[in-house]
């Protein structure tokens, strides 16, 4: 494998890499190893049918399609280990050329943590403590925090967290039982407009998460194993109770319990 890296705007990385002939084609014979393992041909078990035999009875498109896709995926974490690089989200991989078994080339963009500049967000929320105070709000302490902090996103990171909102969106209307168009046209809205708006909905989650962990960080919040095992037991539900205990998850209970705390606190400099 040959790769070439070049830095983007905003955090981000985009690669160039091509395979040899020698690479792809033991891609090629794995690929047709593991199909050979679920193909049944008569007078042959499964995992036992000539490699000739299969690649006569396999799709071409599907073997060239499964190729591609097990040289990328293969390739991937040696590609970040070379470049030194851990991305925040998923890639972005675009093949350029793909002659096929015979020749492969393609971009893999990336995107890693952006630079979280957290300003003086203590003095605005004393500025705003009358509001904050008088409406309860945590969104007002959001929006002092987002005022002093500079995060510059990256795209990807961005359509990431977009199209996760919207897959959501479009779980809860299909519960609903109606249609995106029904849905867009009872808001007045366009596909554009929902584009957009949930664009604008996805920076604001990721600049307040990344603004908030990075606060906790700084101010020092820890979380004691007897405050999860109390969060997780106050959960009405078993099987979230099950779930969260599961150490695996135990991360998204700490970093609940850290932003409770943090917001206790700054609470606490609005009131003082």
């Amino acid at each position: 494998m040959q790769s070439t890296l070049k830095k983007q705007p905003k955090s981000s990385f985009l690669m160039n890499v091509s395979h040899s002939l020698e690479e792809i084609e033991t891609a090629k014979t794995h690929v047709v190893a593991e199909i050979g393992k679920k193909t049944k041909l008569p007078g042959f078990r499964p995992g036992h049918v000539p490699a000739d035999l299969l690649l006569n009875s396999v799709d071409q498109n599907f073997l060239n399609s499964e190729v591609m896709k097990h040289l990328i995926n293969a390739s991937y974490p040696d590609l970040m280990k070379e470049h030194e690089r851990i991305p925040i989200c998923q890639p972005k991989v675009t093949v350029t050329k793909w002659v096929p078994f015979t020749d492969l080339e393609y971009t893999v963009e990336i995107a890693e943590k952006p630079e979280v500049v957290i300003g003086d967000y203590k003095s605005e929320i004393r500025k705003q403590a009358n509001k904050i105070i008088g409406e309860n709000s945590q969104e007002e302490i959001l929006n002092c925090i987002l005022n002093t902090t500079k995060i510059e996103l990256p795209e990807l990171l961005v359509e990431e967290e977009k199209n996760r909102m919207l897959g959501r969106l479009y779980d809860q209307i299909s519960g609903m039982g109606i249609t995106m168009d029904q849905y867009l046209e009872s808001k007045e809205f366009k596909p554009e407009d929902l584009e957009t708006e949930y664009k604008a909905l996805a920076e604001k989650t990721l600049k307040a998460e990344l603004a908030f962990a990075e606060i906790v960080t700084k101010e020092g919040i820890t979380v004691t194993d007897e405050e999860i095992e109390a969060t997780i037991a106050a959960n009405p539900d078993e099987t979230s109770r099950k779930a969260f205990a599961d150490p695996a998850n135990r991360w998204y209970i700490v970093s609940v319990i850290q932003r409770q705390k943090l917001l206790e606190n700054l609470f606490e400099i609005a009131s003082s």
